[in-house]
């Protein structure tokens, strides 16, 4: 038994308590409902380590360990590119799945000595995170404190991403993670990529592509309504936490409302110039 240095994540459902209360109380979810939807915050062991698979590794199984305990999550992989990404693309899948069930989450991706078991967490690492999750500041308004309804990366973890890793993470970080300002105030994971992903234009099939981009706006507009239904609180930093997730899905929504003139732009044929 030892301490090791592993990239670590730390993720925790926000507002559980108040699920926990409507459950007992019979107005909410059942108890089998929310055991259900703990389910996604720990994923599938047996389909990690996909990404970028040609990326450098230590161990055939990135060292991955995961704990699961009531509404948080402690994952931590080995020290590695191929580790790193694949713990990224697993707190993408968490947060995005969360967000299909209009769940806002938080938290907090980092690097440090750790000792993890699958019932054991010990280690500066893992309390590195911890404390972390509770100070997020990534895309912050001006009137809100820390506390931002994202899964902020380590600025040490962002230099990692540049300076130590091939383009395939690179690449697959720029996919999953958004830089939260033009001033650089730090990265995090960012669900909402996820949704314009579904929308391509089909050069044989325009009208299929602008349906989409119609069946895709339907679907955001019931997400928003979902994330909104579960701010029942009127407490102002539950609102700001919830516009946080609002506002994004208003810029999904304009973009699809943009795509068919989109579309048409692109594929109009090019103006006639005689030549002079």
């Amino acid at each position: 038994m030892q301490y090791k240095n592993k990239f670590i994540a730390f993720i925790d459902i926000l507002g559980f308590k108040n699920m926990v209360t409507k459950s007992e109380e019979g107005s909410g979810m059942s108890l089998d409902e929310l055991l259900q939807l703990l389910k996604e915050l720990e994923g599938s062991q047996g389909c990690f380590g996909s990404v970028c698979p040609c990326s450098k590794k230590i161990e055939s199984n990135l060292d991955y360990c995961v704990t699961q305990i009531s509404d948080c999550v402690i994952m931590s992989v080995e020290k590695s590119p191929a580790g790193l990404i694949n713990l990224i693309q697993r707190c993408f899948q968490v947060v995005f799945r969360l967000l299909k069930s209009g769940l806002l989450c938080r938290g907090y991706l980092t690097e440090g000595k750790i000792y993890h078991t699958r019932h054991q967490v010990i280690g500066t690492g893992y309390q590195k995170a911890l404390s972390g999750e509770k100070s997020t500041i990534v895309f912050k308004f001006e009137d809100e404190s820390c506390g931002t309804p994202f899964v902020e990366i380590d600025p040490e973890v962002c230099r990692y991403i540049q300076l130590e890793t091939d383009d395939c993470v690179r690449k697959q970080f720029e996919t999953m993670c958004v830089k939260s300002s033009e001033q650089g105030d730090g990265y995090a994971i960012f669900p909402f990529k996820q949704l314009s992903r579904f929308l391509s234009i089909n050069p044989k099939d325009t009208e299929g592509s602008k349906r989409t981009a119609l069946n895709v706006r339907k679907a955001v507009l019931a997400l928003k309504d979902t994330v909104r239904g579960n701010g029942v609180s009127n407490d102002p930093k539950v609102q700001n936490k919830i516009r946080h997730y609002t506002e994004e899905l208003d810029k999904q929504i304009r973009f699809c409302d943009s795509f068919p003139e989109t579309i048409d732009d692109q594929l109009a044929p090019f103006p006639y110039h005689p030549k002079q």
